[in-house]
């Protein structure tokens, strides 16, 4: 009985010792939104500034598209595969690269007043302290969906909705890229088709057009939907 009447008392008092430090603003975890871009980030003249790699992607992961519809169509499944493979890491090799260049141009603009966690969320660094006391700042790779959402926030003062069905969409669509990129058995095979590379293009191509909405600019006039180049495609190519 004096046992257990001992370890209740001890945990009133660790409930109250942790009430105690709570009103001090001690806290587990603490948890806020992240800065927001204080303006435009214009960083003319430097590497990040060149938008054609960004547009060649693009246009790479709809042209191999094309290619696997018609090798497809002819029967050369080999080969469609083979494009589809393609298509598929160069349309999340252009969001990677589109949303990179965003980063990197506000973290170089606005890099005197961002927050650390902010800058290196931005460059895909990490800040830490070694065991000595020094300051570390090396590379880190974080996950797309966390990194997208902070750059949503940061570049809009808004959240994006990641309960639509865009953002699922494109969550799908990261899995399937996934699947290629980091592949391992049992080798997911069956999920490569024709209808899920259109998505996964579609899907890139719809989020970066939200996020441009929520920050009240348009698209570049470059990135247009998979359709309207499509059709330059065909018409360019018929006899």
């Amino acid at each position: 009985m004096n046992a257990v009447k001992g370890c209740f008392q001890r945990n009133c008092y660790q409930s109250f010792e942790w009430r105690s430090l709570q009103a001090y603003g001690v806290t587990m975890a603490e948890r806020r939104k992240p800065q927001t871009a204080p303006g435009p980030a214009h960083v003319q003249g430097m590497p990040n500034h060149d938008f054609t790699l960004c547009s060649a992607l693009y246009y790479d992961s709809i042209i191999y598209y094309e290619q696997a519809r018609i090798h497809e169509e002819s029967g050369d499944q080999n080969a469609a595969e083979r494009y589809m493979r393609s298509s598929l890491l160069a349309a999340f090799s252009f969001f990677e690269a589109q949303i990179n260049q965003i980063a990197f141009a506000n973290a170089q603009a606005h890099g005197g007043v961002l927050g650390q966690i902010e800058k290196d969320v931005l460059e895909e660094m990490e800040t830490l302290v070694d065991d000595r006391g020094n300051i570390v700042r090396k590379a880190k790779f974080y996950r797309t969906e966390a990194r997208f959402s902070l750059l949503a926030y940061f570049l809009s003062g808004q959240e994006f909705d990641r309960g639509g069905e865009v953002w699922q969409r494109f969550c799908e669509s990261r899995e399937l890229r996934d699947t290629w990129t980091h592949p391992k058995p049992p080798f997911d095979t069956w999920s490569l088709t024709l209808e899920n590379v259109r998505t996964a293009i579609v899907s890139v191509h719809a989020v970066l057009g939200r996020l441009s909405e929520m920050m009240d600019c348009r698209m570049p006039l470059w990135c247009r939907p998979i359709d309207d180049v499509l059709n330059d495609i065909r018409v360019q190519s018929s006899p």
